[in-house]
């Protein structure tokens, strides 16, 4: 897929009633093959080195329109309307993640002394990636983030994203043990910017010790000391241990339908 071939089909995004392609850059999609680009749908299709498997990506009004385009196994879906579940599973699919939005509104209570805050160095990519993948299967879906992601994360690569750090906590050894990614965005937001909080992970062996606790409280602090008047966090509905943690520190769910995210295996 060509950097011309995607800015022709974002054109066309908006005629349709639901769409995964409308949440992505051409980065995301960059070398992914054109599957189909009609008036009833738009589709393409690529190797996602996060979830080892061909990811499709459409934009369409019925879902049967979709199903008959993926074709692969294993594949993946994301931003699956809730009303297409039923269909996409009688085709194998099932529900990998749904992942539902929190938002901490209030800062008050938080610090913003952004002291006794480490941050993650570039040339330790290598061991906050594995620190993510120590991680994987513990939550429903997550697969942990590849060094290049890291790095892109901590180089801010992400234009949407402003700020990017990744807060770490080491053990004894000095080695990398927990790390949480944050950043701001919506600077042009009339509320001030939000504080994005996202990776939350932390070794299985260095778990229940209140390093995640900890970090997250770091990171929005850091937060506030740039501007940031809320903050922001998505989790799977089943994170139940996660889910505590978050509504402990304040955040709440918000009332919008979260976002499915399905699988063939």
């Amino acid at each position: 897929m060509t950097r011309n071939e995607f800015l022709e089909m974002e054109k066309r995004i908006c005629d349709f009633q639901y769409t995964s392609l409308g949440y992505c850059d051409y980065d995301d999609v960059e070398g992914y093959e054109v599957i189909e680009d009609s008036k009833t749908l738009l589709c393409v299709k690529g190797y996602d080195v996060e979830a080892g498997m061909i990811q499709y990506h459409w934009a369409a009004d019925h879902a049967s329109w979709v199903v008959g385009a993926i074709l692969e196994s294993p594949c993946y879906l994301t931003f699956v309307p809730k009303g297409w579940v039923k269909e996409f599973e009688q085709v194998g699919l099932r529900i990998r993640n749904r992942w539902h939005d929190y938002f901490m509104k209030d800062f008050i209570q938080i610090k913003d002394e952004a002291t006794d805050i480490e941050f993650l160095k570039v040339e330790e990519c290598e061991g906050a990636s594995k620190v993510t993948m120590a991680c994987r299967g513990q939550s429903r879906g997550f697969t942990g983030q590849t060094v290049q992601w890291i790095r892109d994360w901590v180089t801010g690569a992400d234009e949407f994203v402003r700020n990017c750090r990744i807060v770490i906590e080491r053990n004894e050894v000095n080695e990398i043990v927990g790390i949480v990614c944050t950043g701001t965005y919506g600077h042009e937001s009339e509320k001030g910017p939000t504080c994005w909080i996202r990776e939350v992970a932390v070794v299985p062996e260095y778990q229940n010790r209140g390093i995640a606790r900890k970090l997250i409280t770091q990171a929005l602090s850091f937060g506030k000391s740039l501007g940031a008047t809320r903050a922001y966090l998505a989790a799977d509905e089943q994170n139940a241990g996660a889910i505590h943690l978050y509504e402990s520190l304040g955040f709440v769910a918000s009332e919008e339908e979260s976002e499915i995210n399905m699988i063939r295996e």
